[in-house]
Order: C-alpha cells, then structure tokens, then sequence
C-alpha cells in the first residue's frame, strides 16, 4: 500500500457512497481530509464531481431556501471547477456544460450541444446513453412533450448493461428513466 493515490481514490469511493446514502456531512468530511495539493491529474474530475454531486443533493433536499441557495451556489462553483479541468471538445465537458445550462432555464442551449455532440461519428453506446439521458433531462424540463417524442423517435431505444444484463428501454416509457 502507501500509494496516496489510491488511498484518496479509495476515500473518494467512500466519500461516493456516503453521498449516495444520504450521509453528506460525512461525505464532505471524508472528502475535506483530502490534500487537493497533491491529487494527481487523473483524480481531480472524480474529486469535483464529488462535491458538485454532494452539494447538489443537499440543495434538492435543503429545507429553507437560504440553505437551497447556499447549496446550489456551491454546486455551481463545482461545476465550473469541472468546466475548466475538462477539455472543451470532451463529453465530460459538454455534459457538465449541459447540466448547467438545464439547471439555469437555458434548455435550448443545452439540447443544440448535446445534439451536436450526439453527431459526432465514432460515439460508443455509453457515451450516446449519458447524451440521450441529458437531453431527456433537458426536454422533460422545458415541457416540450414534442422534443421528448422526438428524440424517442430518433433514438428507438436505449440500451445498456448491469452486471453483463444488457437492459433496453422502450421509447414508450420515456427516456429519462435512464
């Protein structure tokens, strides 16, 4: 062992799982021991990612809305934190960009890139999944039962496996159950 990598990998899964379950103040605490001087490169994504997620579930279910807006105020700074590590012309990018664009009414915007992310050529099945769950997000939040209708259309079904089940969607039920 002894490689700080790992063990702040290992922290980060915690830290995943501890959000995942409800117990954000020991997610944040867990991530807060994390010396973000030295975190390689390849961690700092899933390092942001962590804390925008964390921050952004405890403004979903924050009580006053003095707590809602201190909360997504932190998520939004994560998420520009995420913006400037990603690549511009990466997905990572695109559906961080995406999602901050949803989040602040800007749907138009955030379905035109994501569409035109979709059309790039050479696009793997789980990349097209985050895309067509994003989008999803985007339509359903706009209210345009149309683009929803659309995009089922477009893309019949989504497809996708867990534990090698592979598991397919009707475009019947809808997208964003993804």
């Amino acid at each position: 062992m002894g490689k700080q990598d790992y063990l702040d990998d290992a922290a980060m899964n915690m830290a995943e799982v501890m959000g995942t379950t409800g117990m954000y103040k020991e997610a944040l605490e867990q991530l807060g021991q994390i010396d973000k001087k030295t975190l390689p490169d390849y961690l700092y994504y899933y390092y942001y990612h962590l804390y925008r997620t964390i921050y952004g579930l405890m403004g979903d279910y924050a009580v006053t809305e003095k707590e809602k807006k201190a909360y997504y105020r932190m998520t939004d700074l994560y998420r520009d934190s995420l913006l400037q590590i990603n690549a511009s012309d990466s997905l990572g990018h695109v559906l961080v960009m995406a999602d901050k664009c949803i989040v602040h009414a800007q749907y138009d915007e955030a379905i035109r890139m994501l569409m035109d992310y979709y059309r790039r050529p050479s696009m793997d099945e789980h990349s097209k999944a985050m895309i067509t769950y994003t989008l999803s997000e985007g339509y359903r939040l706009k209210g345009d039962k149309k683009g929803q209708k659309a995009l089922s259309g477009s893309f019949g079904y989504c497809r996708f496996e867990i534990g090698g089940e592979r598991i397919c969607i009707s475009s019947e039920t809808g997208l964003s159950c993804l």
